[in-house]
């Protein structure tokens, strides 16, 4: 019962640690848009504006 209850407690812990790290985005580049035909909408669709 003891045991559990560390295993409950430690997983609970590790979950709250997790959750308070900032996930780290990189930032999306493309090397083989230059000059595409649809370049433009690529990058607008890369940048999350896609919804007109």
């Amino acid at each position: 019962m003891r045991k559990r209850r560390l295993v409950s407690l430690t997983l609970v812990l590790v979950l709250l640690l997790s959750s308070l790290v900032p996930a780290m985005a990189k930032e999306l580049a493309y090397s083989d848009t230059e000059g595409h035909w649809a370049q433009e909408q690529i990058l607008k669709w890369s940048a999350g504006l896609h919804c007109s």
